[in-house]
């Protein structure tokens, strides 16, 4: 009866899972489980040396390649799983993986889908790439279109593919059509705008 209570108030009132992660997150507590455990990355680091804040700030929202930096900062130092994978878990909100293993990313990307018990990949993160990109793209997509682009991807970056100088040129000009559509529309953006670009 008080399983049906909790999953009742888990699913219908906001705000009870924030309340449920408050005491591990603040006890420092890993919310993963399994063979890979992931370093926390800390939010505050005076001295470190950091490039940036671990999260999106109005002083750094616009590089997020610094951000990204940040989690991996002093990585290299460290041995086992934690040195390729790094999770940001702020009181409050859900924690946010980041890796950069090889195999996690497969086994990541091959499980992702819309059925029950697969990854669904937060477009969230990414939305700043929708804006530059479009939201049809391989980058924001999700679910079953996301698997209809991939597999529209994939062909050539086969390795047999990669070898064939006819298939690489087609590939190569269709990638510079769309990157060059995308850069006219993003141009367009900033004139209608008078947006400052920052490259």
């Amino acid at each position: 009866m008080i399983g049906t209570w909790k999953t009742f108030l888990c699913e219908r009132v906001p705000g009870v899972r924030r309340f449920q992660r408050l005491p591990r997150q603040l006890l420092g507590k890993t919310p993963f489980a399994g063979d890979i455990l992931p370093t926390r990355v800390p939010l505050l680091r005076f001295g470190s040396g950091r490039p940036s804040l671990p999260f999106p700030h109005p002083w750094n929202y616009r590089e997020p390649l610094r951000i990204l930096e940040t989690y991996f900062w002093g990585a290299d130092a460290e041995e086992g799983p934690g040195r390729h994978n790094r999770y940001l878990d702020v009181p409050g909100f859900a924690p946010v993986l980041v890796t950069r293993d090889p195999r996690l990313i497969r086994a990541i990307t091959t499980e992702t889908g819309d059925q029950a018990g697969q990854f669904d990949r937060d477009t969230l993160p990414s939305t700043g790439i929708a804006r530059a990109t479009g939201e049809d793209t391989l980058l924001y997509a999700n679910g079953s279109f996301w698997r209809l682009q991939k597999k529209l991807a994939a062909p050539p970056f086969g390795k047999t593919t990669l070898f064939q100088p006819e298939q690489f040129y087609e590939f190569a000009e269709t990638f510079r059509y769309t990157v060059r559509r995308r850069l006219d529309v993003l141009e367009a953006y900033l004139d209608r705008t008078g947006a400052p670009a920052r490259v």
